[in-house]
C-alpha cells in the first residue's frame, strides 16, 4: 500500500471504528491529526470490525477458545487440550478462564484464575482435567485484569499403549484452535461460511457452536455441496453461553458421501451472536483440522483485497514426511467471480510471479488438491497470493503429510495428517506499528521425541523487508535473535528455528517478530511438528499493538464504561451508545476524556478540551510536541440525538518532528434517534478554508442508518488530497460489516522514463558515468567496465571498484514527492557475482541508499531482479533537484579482467519491451518544469 494511503487508512479506521486499533495502518498520522476524531469514535461507539487475525485479550473484553476436550472419541481417538497463556505486556496480569460446558446454560460458569508475570508464558496441560472438574468437552472464555494476553489451544488425539495405529505411546495428532473475539461473532444481520469440509470414507466433519449471548439463540445451519447444491438445513437452539458440538454434521442432511462441501450458519434470533467452527477429522489417523467460520462481509468498492496462503508445499520433508497442500476457494456471491492465483516461490523475489486464473460459479467452491502441482506443476515450497476479480472470495488450505505404501509410520497408504492454514489479508500482517508473537512452541534436537518448530515468513509487499526474530523461553529468558531480509513477496522457511540459537531442548518457548523499517507488511506462521508422527500444528502470529494503539484502545474502553458500563464482550452498537451519551451530554463526554487521557497536560475550559504536549512528550516510539485543541461548543446532545460539530485546532503540533497536515478541521455529527429506536444520520469531515498552504484537504460524509446496519456505516465517501498531489477516496457500501473500498490516484506533475538504456532518450539526464558502459548480448543493460576479486560491502569494497551511473533532474519548483521504478539485477556465476545499490540525493552530495541487491546465495541460482518501486525518502525532497545513482559491484576470479555481467542496471529485452527506468515527481504549485 502506498505510504500516504497507509497513513490515511489509519485515520479512517479509527474515525469510523472499523476495527481494533491495529490493521496495518500508520498510527503516527492519526496522532498527528487530532483527538477530535477520537471523540467521534467514543461518541458513536463503533469500535468493533472484522478481524483477519488472532485475538488478544485486554481488560474485561472477553475472548473465546471455541473447543477443549478430555474424552474418548470416535474411531479409537483420545482427545486432550493443552492451553498456553502468554502475557505480551510489561505488567503483571490476572487471567480468568471460564468454562462453557457442552450442552448447558453457562450463565454461572466454573472459573479459575492465574497470575502471569510480564512477558511470561504458562502452559495448562490437559486443561479440562487439570483446571476444572467433571467435564469432558467445553469452550473457554478468557478475560484479564491487565496486560495483553495471548491464548492458544492445541487439541489433539493422544495415542496410548497398544493403540490401533501401532505408533509409540505419547504420539499425537492435533489441531490449533485460535482465540477469537467479538469481531468474529455471527449475528442475525450477517452469516458465517465454513468451507473445505469433507464427509466420506476419508474424513468426517463435526460442527461447533458457542453462544456469546446471555439469552437463548436459535442458529440455522445450511449444508451444501461444493457446486452449490443445497442439501438441506437444521436449527439448533443454544442456551445462554452454551457450547454445542454437532458430530458428523452432514449426516443431518444426507447419507451420501460429501467429498467437498460447505456450511452456512446464521442467527434466527434478533441480536443473537455466536461463534462457529468445524473440525475435519481424518478417518484413519484421527487427525483433526480446525476450520473457523468466515463472516460474510464484502469489501465496498470494486477491488476486494488479495488473500495470502502463507505456506504451501509439494515436497518430501524430514523424517519421511511427504507434504501436499489442498487449496479451497469459495464464491459466496450471487454471480460468477474470477480469481488469479500467484505462486510465491521459496527464497525468491516474486515481483513477477507465475499466475493461473480461474472462474467460480455463484455459491460454488473449488478444491485444488495438491495445488502446487495442480495449478503450476511446481515441486517445492511456496506461498500463494489469490487476487479476486468481480467480487469477494473466501480461501483456506490444508497442508498435510500424505502417506504412501511402506511409509515409515507403518500406516495405511492414503492416511494423512496436517494443519489448517487460513487465507488472510494484509490486516493479519506484522507492520512497523505492531509485532507478531507465536507461543506454544517447542524444540527437541533429537528429532525422535517431543516436537520441532519451523518458522514461515512471507513478505506481503513489493519492497524488501528487514526482519528481526527474537526467541525466548517461557519464563522470558532471551535465547537469541535471528535477523534476515525478505525480498519482495518472498516466502522463506526456517526449519528447526530454535537450533539457530541453542542446542538444548526447549520445552516451552515463544517467538517475537518485528519489522526493522518504517513501512512494510510481513506474515509469520509457526509450524510445531510432533517428532513421533510428523503431524504439524500451524499457528499464525498474533498481532500485538504498539503502545500508542494500546493507549487508544484503553481510553475508548474506559470511556465506554463511563458511558454506561457496557459489557465489552458484546459489540457496542450506535444505538446503544447514543442512548448512553444522551444521558451524559457534552459535559459527560468531556469529563470522561479529561479522566482518561494520560499523555500531555490535559485541561478543560468550558466545552474546549486542550492537550498540551509541551516541547516533546514521549508516547511509545513517538515524540509529540505542541498543542491540540478540540472545541465541542458547537455540539448538541439531547433527546433527539447528537447534532453539531467538533472543531479540531493545532498549534505547533508535530509528531517525530513532522507537522500536522492541517491547521484545523471540522467533524460534523448529525445522528438522530428514530421512534423505532434506530439511528439515522451522518458524520462528515471538512478542512474548509482552514487548509494549510501545503494544499492538503479532507472532505466527505458517511451515511448511517442502523435500521439497515446496526454497527457500521452504510454509504458515502471521504476524500483526502495530500500536498504531494495524491487523492485518496475511502468509500462505503451497504455490506454492514465495517469494510471499505480505497482508491488512490497519484497526481504526478512530471515523469521521465526510458526502455532501452542504449538510446539517446536514456542519456538525457545522465550527469556522470564512471567505470560503466551499456553492453548487449540478448539484451541491452549497464554493467561495470571492470570488477575485483573481493567485496565486503559499500563501506568496504575491497579491491572492487563500482560501476557508477548518475542521473540528475532539475525542476522549476521544489520536488514535494517522487516515485522511482527501476531494476538493478544481480547474478552468481563461477567467474563473478554482483552486488548493487540504488541511491537518491537532493543535492548530489549527500546520498541515501534506498535499495540494496545482494547476489544469489549459490552459484547458478536464479538472478535477483533488484526491481525497486517506491517513494523517494523525504530527506531528498523539498529542493529543485533530484539525483539518482546506481552503483554496480562485480567481483570474482575473472571480474578484474572484465567479466562483470553479474551486476546489471536497466536490462532491456527487445522481445519484451518495457520501461526499465521511471521517475514520477510532484512539485510545489503543481509545476515541475523539468
Amino acid at each position: 500500500m502506498h505510504s500516504r494511503l497507509v497513513r490515511w487508512c489509519g485515520l479512517l479506521i479509527v474515525a469510523l471504528g472499523l476495527g481494533v486499533p491495529n490493521v496495518g495502518c500508520d498510527w503516527q498520522w492519526w496522532i498527528n491529526n487530532g483527538w477530535g476524531t477520537y471523540i467521534v469514535v467514543a461518541t458513536i461507539g463503533m469500535i468493533y470490525g472484522e478481524h483477519d487475525k488472532n485475538a488478544v485479550t485486554e481488560g474485561p473484553e472477553r475472548t473465546y477458545l471455541g473447543a477443549a476436550a478430555h474424552l474418548a472419541g470416535a474411531a479409537d481417538t483420545n482427545w486432550r487440550s493443552d492451553v498456553e497463556m502468554h502475557n505480551a505486556s510489561n505488567q503483571g496480569a490476572t487471567v480468568t478462564v471460564e468454562l462453557l460446558q457442552h450442552g448447558q446454560d453457562n450463565s454461572a460458569p466454573q472459573a479459575v484464575e492465574f497470575f502471569l508475570g510480564p512477558r511470561r508464558s504458562l502452559r495448562l496441560a490437559d486443561v479440562l482435567a487439570s483446571s476444572f472438574s467433571d467435564v469432558d468437552k467445553a469452550a473457554l472464555r478468557i478475560s484479564t485484569t491487565g496486560g495483553s494476553i495471548l491464548v492458544t489451544d492445541r487439541t489433539y488425539n493422544l495415542l496410548g499403549e497398544g493403540n490401533a495405529l501401532g505408533l509409540p505411546a505419547g504420539a499425537t495428532f492435533g489441531q490449533y484452535i485460535p482465540l477469537r473475539d467479538a469481531g468474529s461473532a455471527i449475528s442475525d444481520v450477517d452469516e458465517g461460511r465454513l468451507i473445505g469440509l469433507t464427509h466420506d470414507d476419508r474424513a468426517r466433519t463435526n460442527l461447533g457452536l458457542v453462544n456469546m449471548s446471555p439469552f437463548e439463540v436459535r442458529v440455522k445451519t445450511g449444508l451444501f455441496l461444493a457446486d452449490g447444491t443445497d442439501l438441506g438445513s437444521f436449527n439448533t437452539l443454544l442456551a445462554p453461553y452454551e457450547y454445542r458440538q454437532v458430530t458428523r454434521v452432514f449426516e443431518r442432511a444426507t447419507s451420501d458421501p460429501v467429498p467437498d462441501g460447505y456450511l452456512v450458519v446464521r442467527s434466527l434470533t434478533g441480536d443473537g451472536r455466536f461463534l462457529a467452527q468445524a473440525s475435519v477429522v481424518d478417518a484413519i489417523t484421527g487427525d483433526p483440522v480446525f476450520v473457523p467460520a468466515e463472516r460474510m462481509v464484502s469489501p465496498a468498492g470494486q477491488d476486494p483485497p488479495p488473500i495470502f496462503i502463507v505456506a504451501a508445499a509439494h515436497v518430501a520433508g524430514a523424517a519421511g514426511t511427504n507434504w501436499r497442500t489442498d487449496l479451497e476457494v469459495h464464491n459466496p456471491n450471487d454471480s460468477p467471480v474470477g480469481y488469479t492465483v500467484e505462486l510465491l516461490e521459496i527464497s525468491t523475489d516474486n515481483s513477477d510471479p507465475q499466475t493461473v486464473t480461474r472462474t467460480l460459479a455463484a455459491g460454488a467452491s473449488a478444491r485444488h488438491e495438491d495445488s502446487l502441482i495442480d495449478l503450476f506443476g511446481f515441486e517445492g515450497a511456496a506461498a500463494l497470493r489469490i487476487v479476486p476479480d468481480g467480487g469477494r472470495i473466501v480461501a483456506t488450505s490444508r497442508t498435510y503429510n500424505l502417506l504412501g505404501d511402506g511409509n515409515p509410520y507403518g500406516l495405511p497408504a492414503g492416511a494423512s495428517f496436517g494443519q489448517f492454514i487460513p487465507g488472510v489479508g494484509l490486516s493479519a500482517a506484522i507492520t512497523p506499528d505492531s509485532e507478531g508473537r507465536m507461543v506454544h512452541l517447542a524444540h527437541d534436537p533429537s528429532g525422535v521425541q517431543g516436537f520441532r518448530t519451523n518458522l514461515v515468513l512471507v513478505n506481503g509487499t513489493g519492497s524488501r523487508a528487514p526482519i528481526e526474530v527474537q526467541l525466548f523461553a517461557a519464563d522470558s529468558t532471551p535465547m537469541g535473535t535471528v535477523e534476515l531480509t525478505l525480498k519482495p513477496l518472498e516466502y522463506r522457511q526456517i526449519n528447526n528455528v530454535f537450533e539457530r540459537v541453542t542446542d538444548e531442548v526447549v520445552e516451552d518457548g515463544y517467538a517475537v517478530v518485528r519489522l526493522d523499517r518504517d513501512q512494510g507488511a510481513v506474515f509469520a506462521l509457526a509450524s510445531v511438528v510432533d517428532n513421533l508422527t510428523g503431524d504439524p500444528v500451524g499457528m499464525m502470529a498474533t498481532l500485538v499493538r504498539s503502545p500508542v494503539a494500546n493507549g487508544m484502545a484503553d481510553a475508548t474502553r474506559y470511556l465506554m464504561e463511563f458511558l454506561g458500563g457496557v459489557g465489552l464482550d458484546e459489540a457496542v452498537s450506535i444505538e446503544d451508545v447514543l442512548r448512553r451519551v444522551q444521558g451524559t451530554g457534552v459535559d459527560g463526554l468531556l469529563t470522561a476524556l479529561v479522566q482518561t487521557l494520560t499523555v500531555g497536560t490535559v485541561t478543560r475550559d468550558g466545552d474546549v478540551l486542550t492537550v498540551d504536549y509541551g516541547e516533546g512528550t514521549t508516547v511509545g516510539n513517538l515524540t509529540i510536541a505542541g498543542v491540540n485543541e478540540a472545541d465541542l461548543s458547537g455540539l448538541v446532545i439531547d433527546g433527539t440525538g447528537i447534532h453539531g460539530r467538533i472543531v479540531e485546532i493545532f498549534d505547533g503540533f508535530t509528531v517525530n518532528g513532522v507537522p500536522s497536515e492541517f491547521d484545523q478541521y471540522t467533524v460534523f455529527v448529525d445522528l438522530e434517534a428514530q421512534g423505532d429506536d434506530t439511528v439515522v444520520g451522518s458524520i462528515g469531515f471538512s478542512t474548509g478554508s482552514s487548509t494549510k498552504s501545503s494544499g492538503a484537504t479532507l472532505e466527505g460524509e458517511i451515511g448511517i442508518d442502523t435500521g439497515i446496519c446496526l454497527y457500521y456505516p452504510v454509504s458515502g465517501e471521504v476524500t483526502f488530497s495530500d500536498p504531494n498531489g495524491e487523492v485518496v477516496t475511502i468509500s462505503f457500501g451497504p455490506e454492514c460489516d465495517g469494510s471499505f473500498g480505497v482508491k488512490a490516484e497519484p497526481a504526478w506533475d512530471w515523469d521521465y522514463r526510458f526502455q532501452d538504456p542504449a538510446t539517446g532518450s536514456a542519456q538525457v539526464h545522465l550527469a556522470d558515468v564512471s567505470n560503466a558502459h551499456v553492453t548487449s548480448d540478448v539484451a541491452n543493460y549497464w554493467i561495470p567496465d571492470v570488477g575485483g576479486l573481493e567485496f565486503f560491502g559499500r563501506d568496504n569494497p575491497g579491491d572492487t571498484p563500482p560501476g557508477i551511473i548518475t542521473y540528475r533532474f532539475s525542476f522549476t519548483n521544489p520536488a514535494l514527492a517522487a516515485r522511482i521504478r527501476t531494476d538493478t539485477a544481480t547474478f552468481h556465476f563461477s567467474y563473478s557475482r554482483g552486488h548493487n545499490y540504488l541511491l537518491a540525493s537532493g543535492d548530489g552530495v549527500s546520498w541515501e541508499v534506498i535499495n540494496e541487491v545482494t547476489p544469489p546465495d549459490n552459484e547458478g541460482d536464479p538472478p535477483r531482479s533488484g526491481y525497486y518501486d517506491g517513494l523517494l525518502p523525504g530527506s531528498v525532497l523539498g529542493q529543485t533537484e533530484l539525483w539518482i545513482r546506481v552503483e554496480l559491484y562485480s567481483y570474482g576470479p575473472q571480474a578484474p579482467a572484465g567479466a562483470t555481467n553479474t551486476a546489471q542496471h536497466a536490462r532491456f529485452w527487445e522481445s519484451g519491451a518495457r520501461d526499465t527506468f521511471i521517475l514520477e515527481v510532484a512539485c510545489a504549485n503543481g509545476d515541475c518544469g523539468g
